[in-house]
């Protein structure tokens, strides 16, 4: 009985493992920024009313994921960290109820 508890608790720390490997990798997928951002800065030319090319920086809505987190629930680490932590207190406790049995 003990044991089946300890394999189900190693499923869930897998489980847990590869969860956070799919934030990470999503993370990097769209680019690995450091912070979220919402904006980015692009550059557009524009000609004035005399006919010179002005350059000027418009702010355009950019959802880009960040590692760091603006509002603790839009970014990577929180989700890498839970996933991790979860990975290592499973395995723990899988590997002790299997110990515990044998």
């Amino acid at each position: 009985m003990a044991a089946r508890k300890g394999n189900a608790l190693i499923t869930l720390a897998l489980v847990c493992l590869v969860a956070a490997l799919a934030v990470t990798g999503a993370w990097l997928a769209m680019g690995g920024h450091f912070v979220t951002q919402y904006q980015t800065a692009q550059t557009v030319e524009e000609q004035d009313e005399f006919g010179d090319t002005i350059e000027r920086t418009v702010m355009v809505d950019d959802f880009q994921f960040g590692l760091m987190p603006d509002k603790g629930y839009d970014a990577a680490l929180p989700y890498i960290a839970a996933g991790g932590g979860g990975f290592v207190f499973f395995l723990f406790l899988g590997l002790r109820a299997r110990r515990n049995t044998a």
